[in-house]
């Protein structure tokens, strides 16, 4: 990078003071003078960033207009950089973020049918067992009362045969033995009354399981449904502040880049030639220090008597600098 503060000269005896306005083209205009006298010596003092930066050496033949100093590494790097944020621009540009599109909700879960309730049931069949088992048993009762009394009857009878009264007892005993079957036969039947009555209880309780099993499921079917539709609008919400946040970032990616092309093109515009006003021949190139990073530098030219011309120096292209060369002004001394 190149930077001039000032140039001066040495040669004359009335110093005109002749300043050199910079244009937005970095256009440098030397001086007008009066033709110089053969041999007369005249000083430039400038400011340059790098030793590249001058364009002469002592010894060498220059003519009016002719460059001294230039920063052609400094264009370059700034016409690097331009098209490097060009491209970069351009990337930006044709990135696509595309709006995100909202999932399908899924389709609402269809209630389950309903579950047919438990036929009726009825006992009457075992209690009508029941029932006829217990008048066999009275009826029984009753016989064997009868058949009892007609053995007491008969044992009171003086003289009858042992044999009938034995034969008596033996029917008694059959009766007794039919009693106690029917007896049993009423336990028995009872016993199904009591088992069927416990299995319908079982049934109801497996059906009132059976029918929260299926509202479980009912449930938990909505249950997802809803939890679908929240993941989906969810991840739709996320899908927008994602969509926001990229946009967000490529504008302001955008504006960026626009504000660094801009100060790179402010740069190169800014970028000016220094050229000799005099021909003459270079006597001596004096570094007299460095101030804020820039050399200052010192030429002593000779001039050979054909005089000064005015010239302009355009610069070639449009570059960029944050501290372009600017001559501040010339003046001239009698050596």
């Amino acid at each position: 990078m190149l930077s001039f503060s000032a140039y001066q000269f040495v040669g004359s005896s009335k110093p005109p003071a002749v300043t050199a306005q910079q244009s937005p083209i970095t256009q440098v205009t030397a001086p007008v003078t009066a033709p110089q006298q053969q041999g007369r010596l005249h000083k430039m003092t400038l400011q340059i960033s790098e030793p590249n930066d001058l364009k002469v050496k002592i010894g060498d033949h220059i003519s009016a207009a002719q460059i001294v100093a230039d920063q052609d590494n400094e264009r370059k790097r700034l016409n690097l950089r331009k098209e490097e944020l060009q491209l970069a621009i351009k990337r930006i540009e044709n990135q696509k973020i595309s709006l995100p599109q909202k999932a399908t909700d899924p389709s609402k879960p269809k209630p389950a049918p309903p579950m047919m309730p438990l036929p009726d049931i009825s006992y009457q069949q075992y209690e009508a067992m029941i029932e006829k088992a217990n008048n066999e048993a009275k009826q029984q009762e009753e016989i064997i009362n009868l058949k009892r009394r007609e053995l007491d009857y008969l044992k009171g009878i003086a003289g009858l045969d042992s044999a009938i009264i034995e034969h008596e007892i033996n029917k008694l005993s059959i009766l007794e033995n039919k009693l106690k079957s029917d007896k049993t036969e009423i336990d028995l039947e009872v016993g199904k009354l009591l088992s069927a009555k416990e299995k319908r209880k079982q049934d109801e309780y497996q059906h009132q399981l059976n029918l929260a099993h299926r509202i479980e499921e009912e449930n938990q079917a909505f249950s997802f449904y809803q939890k679908q539709i929240a993941e989906n609008q969810t991840n739709y919400q996320r899908a927008i502040s994602t969509f926001e946040k990229e946009s967000r970032d490529k504008d302001y990616q955008f504006t960026q880049l626009k504000i660094q092309l801009s100060a790179v093109e402010d740069s190169i515009a800014h970028l000016a030639v220094i050229r000799s006003p005099y021909n003459g021949k270079i006597r001596r190139i004096k570094f007299t220090g460095q101030i804020d990073n820039k050399l200052g530098v010192e030429i002593s030219i000779i001039t050979d008597g054909s005089g000064s011309t005015t010239s302009s120096a355009p610069t070639n292209s449009p570059t960029t600098s944050s501290n372009p060369i600017v001559p501040s002004g010339t003046t001239t001394t009698s050596d």
